[in-house]
């Protein structure tokens, strides 16, 4: 009697929350791969205006939680060096170059592995 009591539990547990019902719905898939992706970069104006000489735009991010992030900046696709850092801020650029690339990316805590959003921001004279 024991053992048969402990297998109805053990099924009732498993079984908790399963719907063996084809018409049961289920909540749709995220479109992000984790909640840590909730981080947002932002460039503001974006493009920079068209003008002779070098533009400014102020790059913004948040990491979406308390945890720390950095962001990257690579111009015209070449090695990415360490811009900014924290779990959120607002940074003015004044070096834009006109008909340059710069790609400005945050990362999640110090890694540098995963990524949380992205930015291009270009400047034509």
């Amino acid at each position: 009697m024991k053992a048969l009591c402990i297998a109805l539990v053990s099924f009732a547990l498993v079984s908790c929350g399963r719907s063996s019902s084809p018409s049961a719905k289920q909540a749709p898939e995220p479109t992000t791969t984790s909640a840590a992706s909730a981080g947002s970069i932002s460039a503001n104006p974006n493009p920079v205006p068209p003008g002779p000489g070098q533009g400014q735009t102020t790059i913004t991010w948040t990491t979406g939680s308390s945890e720390w992030g950095q962001v990257y900046v690579s111009k015209n696709r070449r090695a990415e060096q360490l811009f900014a850092g924290g779990s959120s801020g607002a940074k003015l650029v004044k070096w834009i170059q006109p008909n340059a690339h710069y790609d400005f990316r945050l990362y999640e805590g110090k890694g540098h592995q995963k990524l949380l959003g992205k930015v291009e921001v270009t400047h034509h004279s």
